[in-house]
Order: C-alpha cells, then structure tokens, then sequence
C-alpha cells in the first residue's frame, strides 16, 4: 500500500468509523507512530492484547502496510535492547519483560 493509499484509507475510516473515538485516536496514533519507527517498535511498545486491538480497529495488519524497521527504529530504547540482546520476539509475546532494564539504559538519540 503506497503513502497516499493508506493516507486515503485512514480518511475514509475516520468518516465511516462506528464506535468509540477514543479507541480509534489510539489505533490512529500507533499506526502513525509505526510509519515512522516500523511495525516490530509497535510489537515491543504495545502488549499483544493491544497491538491486535488496534489492527482489528483499523482493519488492517501493521505488518502488511508498514515498514519492519526504519532508520529512527533505534531511537526506540526498549526496541534497540531487545534488539542488542536477540530477545525481540520473546518481549513481543510477553514472555520475557523489559521494563526495568530499559529504565537503567541511557540511550543517545542519533
């Protein structure tokens, strides 16, 4: 899906849309958020509960419309952790935590 596919997409939604507004800003927000750091910074960010939340909201899957990663992925600190340890998709599926790590990790924005 090309940038100006999706941006229509999110329009059309944002007219049609039937529920609660508050649910669909937040999926809004995560979708944006994962235009510019990528799909897997959502999958670390947003516990799996969510994460299926939003798509379901959207109705589509993040994996499908965004980028993997992109240069700013990095900037994410609880993202470039799992990523230096090899633990993403354990922290994506909740099975490893790393709440307290990413509190005693100085991470420099590049």
């Amino acid at each position: 899906m090309t940038d100006k596919e999706l941006d229509d997409y999110i329009y059309n939604l944002k007219i049609t849309f039937r529920g609660d507004l508050t649910d669909l800003a937040a999926a809004l927000g995560a979708l944006d958020l994962g235009r510019t750091y990528g799909w897997k910074v959502l999958r670390i960010i947003y516990s799996s509960v969510t994460y299926r939340k939003y798509q379901k909201i959207l109705g589509l899957e993040f994996k499908l419309v965004l980028l993997e990663t992109t240069d700013y992925s990095m900037r994410s600190a609880g993202f470039k952790l799992v990523t230096d340890s090899k633990k993403f998709w354990e922290v994506a599926k909740g099975h490893f935590s790393i709440d307290s790590k990413i509190k005693t990790l100085a991470v420099t924005p590049t």
